[in-house]
């Protein structure tokens, strides 16, 4: 790809703490699956449907670890991070930088959710993207997946 960052790893969770004395990175309740509970009235309905652009009031982080590849070269890159559904359709993109100074040998990247818009049950993925440079299209660097799940009340 042509970067001088490497994706270590990325994980969806419902908080983090960051000591700090060591600061190192606490990640808690990692989130594999969001269960959504709707009232119907159609008992007999196969599937529970949900209303369109649904924003699901659900407080998460999507932490990510990066190093830097050559420690003598500049490592500053945007990105955005797509939630997709599982037809592929983009759900909402938010913008990111990695950024490292020049002492940095890694790097950590946190974006915070206060809810996330959710289509339809099944397989939603959260894809992390990087430009090589400013006038490039964003790369998928990893996709995270979050298994989302509609039941009764």
């Amino acid at each position: 790809m042509g970067l001088n960052v490497e994706h270590i790893w990325t994980v969806l969770c419902k908080t983090t703490a960051i000591d700090q004395q060591t600061n190192n990175i606490s990640l808690f309740n990692v989130v594999e699956e969001l269960r959504i509970e709707v009232e119907t009235h159609d008992r007999h309905a196969a599937h529970p449907t949900l209303s369109k652009d649904l924003v699901i009031p659900a407080e998460m982080a999507l932490v990510s670890l990066w190093k830097r590849i050559n420690a003598n070269a500049a490592a500053a890159y945007a990105g955005v991070i797509c939630l997709k559904s599982p037809t592929g359709v983009i759900l909402s993109e938010d913008a990111f930088e990695v950024r490292f100074n020049s002492s940095q040998k890694r790097l950590r990247t946190i974006l915070n959710f206060r809810g996330i818009k959710v289509a339809e049950p099944g397989e939603h993925i959260f894809e992390v993207c990087l430009k090589l440079n400013r006038h490039a299209s964003p790369e998928p660097v990893v996709k995270i997946p979050l298994d989302v799940k509609i039941v009764r009340r």
